[in-house]
């Protein structure tokens, strides 16, 4: 059989056992299912919401359906907990937000499970002004090391401080836009199906990052660096660029040459 044909039919299934299961008070599937991104080899990542007190009931009669998978089964009380989770408190990446972006509820008997993952499948204000703040910050910081490690010649550094100032630039990228930043191998992806809306295309910003983590090409991270730099002001985060002193566009100034 057709694996991504075998993987619908799984998906089917979980879904009419959650309709079934009166314990089951909502239901939903992430990951590259949900996102239509499944490939052969992909596996299923469904969430059941049951009533509080029923969860091991209600995995003991899921395994009884034979499905082999690894689903999550959470109680209400255990799902709201983590979705009202302040996220603006925390500045790193946080708890599995992009799961909640592409997510389409198919059971909310609670009434309320759908609003509590819709919000958690962008960023508010709050959150994109700290995040945004906590990002770019992390991200001068890392490309001006790499810079200057690369000047004086440091063999590993330049890589390290270079993988660094990536990941903390496509956080701020998509936090600048309150959007979820995707998981790494979802980038692409979500960058072709989802264009950010300012400045940076897709194709551009996915070429620069290949020649930042495979050749450690010092114009691209000058070009990623002017990039952000605009937009940083475009988005209101100007002054995380000044208080950096024009230290970072002077070091850079040397590679443009």
């Amino acid at each position: 059989m057709d694996p991504l044909h075998e993987l619908h039919l799984k998906a089917r299934a979980l879904e009419m056992f959650a309709e079934a299961n009166e314990d089951v008070v909502g239901y939903y599937m992430s990951g590259s299912y949900a996102m239509k991104a499944a490939q052969p080899g992909s596996d299923l990542d469904p969430v059941f919401i049951v009533r509080d007190g029923r969860e091991r009931d209600v995995w003991l009669e899921l395994e009884k359906t034979g499905i082999d998978l690894a689903a999550c089964t959470v109680t209400l009380m255990e799902h709201k907990r983590f979705l009202e989770f302040d996220g603006a408190q925390s500045c790193g990446k946080s708890l599995s937000r992009y799961d909640f972006v592409h997510v389409k509820v198919l059971i909310d008997r609670a009434g309320d499970i759908k609003d509590f993952v819709e919000r958690q499948a962008c960023l508010s204000e709050e959150e994109k002004d700290l995040r945004g703040k906590y990002h770019l910050n992390c991200y001068i910081n890392s490309f001006y090391r790499s810079l200057k490690a690369s000047r004086e010649s440091w063999q590993l550094a330049p890589h390290m401080e270079a993988a660094s100032s990536v990941l903390h630039a496509v956080e701020f990228l998509f936090a600048s836009e309150r959007r979820v930043a995707p998981y790494p191998k979802y980038l692409e992806w979500e960058l072709n199906n989802y264009p950010l809306d300012f400045l940076l295309s897709g194709d551009y910003l996915l070429r620069l990052i290949g020649g930042i983590i495979n050749n450690i090409d010092v114009k691209a991270q000058v070009k990623l660096f002017d990039a952000i730099c605009v937009k940083a002001r475009h988005y209101g985060f100007g002054a995380t660029v000044d208080s950096w002193a024009g230290k970072p566009e002077r070091l850079a100034m040397s590679f443009r040459a």
